[in-house]
C-alpha cells in the first residue's frame, strides 16, 4: 500500500510506501523538505521546513507522475487527433529533434553492435529499450504540457526492467496464441496434407486476430508502467479495465495512422519529418485521454482535462 500526498510548496502529488510515514522527504519537483503524513491522512501535514541536513526518503515518486486519479473515458477519433495536433504545432521542432536523435543513436548503436555477434545484440536490445522509454517520458510530459529538456530521454532506467519483463511476457504470450492455433494442422498433417495446409491458413488468421485483440487490451500497459509505476501483470489488469468500450476505436486510429504514414512517404519522404513525430506525441495523448488527465492547452498556457 503506498501514500498519497501533495507538496506543500508546489502541490506535487507524491507517492511512498506506507513504511516511510513520520519521516522527512524531500520533494523531486521543487526540493521541499516535510513530514511524510501517515496512510490514513487526506493530504499533506503542514509542517514547517525541517533544519538543513535531514535524509530524505528515497522512495518518493519522480517528477512527472499524474497529477490527479485516473478516471477512466471514452476515447473520441475525432478529439485524438484534435488534441494531439494542437499540442504538436508549437512543439513540432523539439519533437522532431528528439525523435531524429533517438533514431540517429539507435542507428548507430545497431551498426556497431552488429560487429559484435550476439552480445552486440543483446547490447543492442538494451540500448533500444532504455532510449525508447526515454522517449516516451518524454512525450508523456510534452502531451501534459510539463517543462521537459531533450536530456529527459536518458532517464528511462528505472522502468527499464518492467519495461523489459512487460516485452519478454508480451512475446510469450504471442509464442503461445501461434502455437495453439498451429497446433490443429499438425495433428491434421497426420492424416492429410492438404487439410493441415487448410487448418495451418485458417489458425495463422485466427491468431493474428487473437493477437490484434491481445495487444487492444494491454495497449496502455506501457505508459501505465512509466506513469503509475505499477508492476507488469498490474499495467495488463489496468489496461484491460481502461479498454473497455475503446478498443474498436484505437483499432480505427491504428488503421488511419498507418494510411497517414504511407501517404506521408510519397513526397521524398517529407511527409515523416511530421507524421513520426505526431504519431508518438499521439500516444501518450491517447492514454492521457482514456486515463482521464490532464493535458497542455497551448491556447492557454496550462493542462486542461
Amino acid at each position: 500500500m503506498a501514500i498519497e500526498f501533495r507538496c506543500t510548496n508546489c502541490g506535487k502529488l507524491l507517492r511512498t510506501g506506507d513504511d516511510t510515514a513520520g519521516r522527512q522527504a524531500k520533494c523531486p519537483e521543487c526540493g521541499t523538505v516535510m513530514t511524510i503524513p501517515a496512510a490514513a491522512s487526506s493530504g499533506p501535514l503542514p509542517q514547517p521546513p525541517p533544519p538543513s541536513g535531514v535524509d530524505p526518503a528515497p522512495s518518493l515518486q519522480p517528477p512527472g507522475q499524474p497529477a490527479r486519479d485516473i478516471t477512466p473515458s471514452t476515447l473520441d477519433l475525432g478529439e485524438v487527433f484534435s488534441r494531439t495536433w494542437t499540442i504538436f504545432k508549437p512543439n513540432w521542432g523539439s519533437c522532431l529533434v528528439v525523435v531524429v536523435l533517438v533514431w540517429s543513436m539507435g542507428f548507430g548503436v545497431n551498426l556497431m553492435s552488429g560487429l559484435i555477434p550476439i552480445v552486440g545484440s543483446l547490447i543492442a536490445m538494451v540500448f533500444q529499450t532504455w532510449i525508447g522509454i526515454g522517449m516516451a517520458l518524454y512525450f508523456l510530459k510534452t502531451a501534459r504540457g510539463q517543462k521537459v529538456e531533450i536530456g529527459e530521454i536518458f532517464t528511462g532506467w528505472p522502468y527499464f526492467l518492467k519495461i523489459l519483463l512487460a516485452a519478454i511476457l508480451l512475446m510469450l504470450i504471442v509464442l503461445g496464441i501461434f502455437v495453439i492455433c498451429a497446433l490443429p494442422s499438425l495433428i491434421a498433417l497426420l492424416i492429410s496434407k492438404e487439410a493441415a495446409l487448410i487448418l495451418l491458413i485458417v489458425g495463422a488468421a485466427v491468431a493474428f486476430l487473437v493477437i490484434v485483440y491481445v495487444m487492444l487490451v494491454i495497449s496502455q500497459y506501457y505508459y501505465l508502467i512509466l506513469d503509475r509505476d505499477v508492476d507488469v501483470i498490474e499495467s495488463f489488469m489496468m489496461s484491460r479495465d481502461l479498454m473497455k468500450g475503446n478498443k474498436l476505436t484505437l483499432f480505427v486510429i491504428g488503421l488511419l495512422c498507418g494510411l497517414i504514414a504511407i501517404v506521408a512517404m510519397l513526397p521524398l519522404f517529407l511527409g515523416l519529418l511530421v507524421a513520426v513525430p505526431f504519431f508518438a506525441l499521439m500516444y501518450p495523448v491517447i492514454y492521457l485521454t482514456i486515463t482521464g488527465q490532464p493535458m497542455a492547452d497551448p491556447t492557454q498556457g496550462k493542462p486542461t482535462a
